[in-house]
């Protein structure tokens, strides 16, 4: 089963276009897929992330997915994203093998952002 943490650092509060989006997200129902979520509040945008970044990795996720709160995003952009992947889509492993960025040219333009702000734990 794939393991996925959806990260959202955050100042305080997040709009509600924002939360109705990531309700419809995590409930589209992806086969063998455990799906968690975290927020971590502060106002140091940076520690957030570092602090995102640890829960992921005492989790074991094997995908973390980056947003920021003020995002709306489609119901299936996490599946659309997980087919590209496991298409062979470029990304960073945490071995530091970069795979070539050929196939980042030719995806859509939210699909770019979504890949540059996915981190993969393997």
């Amino acid at each position: 089963m794939r393991k996925i943490l959806i990260a959202v650092p955050c100042m305080d509060a997040v709009p509600a276009q924002f939360a109705h989006s990531l309700s419809v997200l995590t409930s589209y129902g992806i086969e063998d897929t455990q799906i968690s979520v975290w927020f971590n509040l502060g106002s140091l945008i940076y520690t957030s992330r570092n602090e995102i970044a640890k829960r992921a990795l005492l989790d074991e996720a094997e995908l973390v997915m980056w947003f920021d709160s003020d995002m709306v995003f489609n119901p299936d952009t996490l599946s659309r994203l997980l087919k590209h992947i496991d298409d062979g889509a470029d990304m960073m492993k945490r071995n530091k093998r970069l795979f070539g960025l050929s196939l980042m040219e030719s995806l859509p333009g939210f699909l770019k952002l979504l890949l540059v702000a996915l981190a993969v734990f393997l």
